[in-house]
């Protein structure tokens, strides 16, 4: 079946790279590129679908999270001097509405910890790092967002004319049985 879709399936392929490599290209940022090496696509040539996969984190930096709050009392600046404002993030991987950490802090894991060796950060700090992203969030990124939404229109054209394509040839070769 999947032989008889040609077109599509190179137009599947050809618009999962693209999308890949813009999302690669908005990474620059990450410090360990385990985010940028784990991002691939999959094609079900049964089903005719394109899914993207990465790393579960890859989640809360594309769409953030909002912070606790801040502690009554807290005078904390950014690096421009401005106090430090809570960042709205988007995610919330259950109910749809915006993830906000709970009152535990993020843990002190593996991946934190290989995090800041990368960043040649003292692993005493762990603490009031943690503790910063509990009160203030993450920043959304949208490296995955912005790829898929902003090309939602070219990919729905260029599936449509590709299985054109394979409806024609498809019809083509049985009306000349």
């Amino acid at each position: 079946m999947a032989e008889d879709y040609k077109n599509t399936l190179k137009y599947l392929n050809k618009y999962g790279t693209e999308v890949i490599n813009e999302m690669k290209n908005r990474l620059t940022n990450n410090a360990s590129g385990s985010l940028k090496k784990s991002l691939k696509y999959k094609i079900s040539k049964s089903e005719l679908t394109l899914t993207f996969f990465m790393n579960e984190y890859g989640k809360y930096i594309d769409k953030g999270v909002t912070g606790h709050g801040k502690i009554k009392g807290f005078k904390g600046l950014d690096k421009d001097g401005n106090k430090k404002t809570v960042n709205k993030g988007q995610l919330d991987k259950f109910t749809g509405r915006t993830y906000k950490f709970g009152t535990k802090m993020p843990p002190d894991n593996a991946e934190f910890k290989k995090w800041l060796r990368i960043k040649g950060i003292d692993k005493g700090l762990s603490f009031p790092i943690r503790r910063s992203i509990w009160m203030f969030g993450i920043k959304p990124t949208n490296f995955f967002t912005i790829p898929t939404t902003r090309r939602q229109k070219q990919f729905e054209n260029g599936l449509g004319d590709a299985m054109a394509l394979d409806i024609d040839a498809q019809l083509e070769k049985e009306l000349n049985k």
